[in-house]
């Protein structure tokens, strides 16, 4: 779509048709809004000219373009009130009262459709990166570009006012700034927002480091923007992992946690976001081709993961113990509030499941969780879930319902992630498949099952699950696989058990054929399977070939898991072979395996 006119350009214009034309104030604005579009779209032949025409117009409104008549009632008074915006945006320095003149000008401005709080706090949000873009010049068309000052008087804006106030105020209008414009300009926002931002604010003193009762709703706030900031973004991550900065997360959590109930409680947001942002900053998901950049990357430009640095720096502080008994209270919770069938909703038990298994990822970190008592808690809430009732009918008729059953899932797929996590750990991965006491692989193929197979209210051969549950729905395949597979590495007499009690290869297999559009899915069951027959006995093997394994690893071969799939089908004796493009002549060759080949040396050297 075409940018912004200025509003200048679009008078004159108006004013020349009307004159030209002889047409009437209202046929003039007419005829430019239609000859100003074509020439922006080019399209004027196009089917969807009307549809364009209404989003064209709105591109405009949202820009401060008033589409009326110069002379006109309503244009005179847009006008005059883009006049006062103009200079309010202009003020070298952003007070309350200005702040709150411009909140009130984007609220009830007549350019714009929607007139809430929420839409005055998105379009200031829009400022951050266009201000400019509504101040009036004389070029032709084109609105003028050029770096918007808005986030730095909005970052003074909030230092030099009283804190509650501004913050209140600041903090939305940065969350809402991220919000807008396309995907590929989130990164540059990103970075933006944080340097010009999020460092003159210095919301990590003023908000933690002292203790300011009042400003808890600013505190979520500040929270939740820098887990925007971080997300996906390694360099911003290494900025703000900083000791004090983790140290001051872990201290709201602790302190939340020695509060008494009534504090703890409202606490709970609060709580919630702190874990969020902890789990975002313990995990690598930077996978942007402008990654490689800043201090995120070593002197090879390969990005560089901070994850495993920031878990040793929060082991030290003790995040460990504090996660655990906050979600042994929740779990408490839970299990009163399930009883007496008045269940809240868990979202603080899912982000502190999230976050402990961005943490389990050292095995530093994993003898700590069994230390202090975890896998007990994980149990019971594991059973808690495991049985709740489910009625897909009544999900299909409630839509309170069918938001818990959403949320079940999303909790088991985050508990079964942190097994898979903790799976990693040679001797706890014995204890999690043959304890008797401790043993999960029981109910995580259950579990699983239960999600999958037809239930007498359906007449499908699977349960139907709706667009947003079937993402949830196969990471949670992903992850039985994967635990599966884990369990079974280097350990045959479980991967024994696994298959000759559990039937578990049975599972990975329906999953595998289930979610053939998953090339994760793929990939960690052909790795399961690979893992369950290697060392395995003659029996077992026997067993994962009678189930079927062996077309459903062929198939993973053409579904993105080429590689895991020959490891499966070679160490279950089935005949396979790699086949390789030739760069040169494009053919398919067959690649030669290590030992198959005699090696090129001379024995002795002349």
């Amino acid at each position: 779509m075409a940018s912004s006119l200025s509003q200048s350009y679009f008078d004159e214009t108006v004013v020349e048709n009307e004159e030209v034309f002889d047409l009437s104030t209202e046929e003039a604005v007419v005829e430019t809004i239609d000859q100003l579009y074509k020439q922006q779209t080019n399209n004027a032949n196009s089917s969807s000219h009307a549809g364009s025409l209404e989003r064209w117009k709105e591109l405009q409104r949202e820009h401060g373009i008033s589409l009326t008549h110069p002379e006109s009632k309503q244009g005179i008074q847009d006008r005059e009130e883009q006049r006062v915006f103009q200079a309010l945006l202009q003020e070298e320095s952003w007070t309350v009262d200005v702040v709150n003149q411009i909140l009130d000008i984007l609220k009830r401005d007549s350019t714009r459709n929607d007139e809430s709080a929420s839409s005055a706090l998105l379009l200031l949000g829009q400022l951050f990166w266009n201000t400019n873009t509504m101040v009036d010049n004389d070029d032709e068309n084109q609105a003028p570009t050029g770096k918007s000052s808005a986030m730095n008087k909005m970052a003074q804006f909030a230092n030099d006012n009283d804190q509650n106030d501004a913050l209140a105020v600041a903090l939305p209008v940065a969350l809402q700034a991220l919000s807008v414009g396309p995907p590929s300009l989130r990164r540059t926002r990103q970075d933006q927002t944080l340097h010009e931002f999020v460092v003159p604010v210095n919301g990590w003193g003023r908000l933690f480091q002292h203790e300011i009762i009042s400003v808890t709703t600013s505190r979520i706030l500040w929270l939740q923007l820098i887990h925007q900031v971080c997300q996906g973004n390694e360099p911003n991550k290494k900025y703000c992992n900083s000791k004090p900065m983790l140290q001051a997360l872990v201290t709201t959590l602790d302190s939340s946690l020695q509060a008494d109930n009534d504090k703890k409680d409202k606490d709970r947001p609060l709580t919630e976001a702190t874990c969020q942002v902890l789990t975002v900053l313990c995990r690598f998901d930077d996978f942007s081709s402008q990654a490689t950049k800043g201090q995120a990357t070593d002197n090879t430009g390969m990005v560089v993961s901070s994850a495993h640095s920031t878990v040793t720096t929060l082991g030290g502080m003790g995040i460990v113990s504090i996660l655990q008994a906050w979600l042994k209270q929740e779990e408490g919770n839970l299990a009163v509030s399930v009883k007496d069938g008045n269940a809240n909703n868990p979202t603080l038990l899912l982000a502190l499941l999230q976050c402990l298994r961005s943490l389990a990822i050292q095995d530093e970190m994993v003898v700590r969780m069994v230390s202090v008592g975890l896998l007990e808690v994980l149990q019971s809430v594991f059973q808690q879930f495991c049985s709740v009732h489910h009625d897909e009918q009544q999900q299909k008729n409630d839509h309170h319902e069918s938001e818990k059953e959403t949320m079940r899932m999303s909790i088991l797929t985050a508990l079964i992630g942190l097994y898979r996590n903790l799976s990693a750990n040679d001797e706890l991965k014995t204890t999690l498949c043959r304890s008797p006491q401790q043993s999960i692989v029981g109910p995580l193929i259950a579990t699983l099952q239960s999600l999958t197979e037809p239930t007498t209210t359906t007449t499908t051969s699977t349960r139907t699950v709706s667009a947003g549950t079937k993402a949830t729905l196969t990471k949670l395949q992903e992850h039985v696989c994967a635990t599966l597979g884990s369990m079974a590495l280097r350990q045959p007499q479980n991967a024994q058990k696994i298959v000759e009690e559990y039937q578990g290869h049975l599972v990975i297999l329906k999953a595998m054929q289930q979610s053939q559009h998953s090339p994760l899915v793929q990939r960690q069951g052909c790795l399961a399977i690979r893992n369950l027959a290697s060392r395995a006995s003659d029996t077992t093997r026997q067993a994962l070939l009678d189930a079927g394994a062996e077309p459903v690893l062929r198939q993973a071969a053409t579904l993105g898991a080429v590689d895991e799939a020959y490891a499966a089908l070679r160490d279950l004796g089935c005949h396979a072979v790699l086949l390789q493009s030739n760069p040169e002549t494009g053919e398919l060759e067959r690649q030669p395996m290590f030992g198959e080949k005699p090696l090129q040396f001379r024995p002795v050297y002349d």
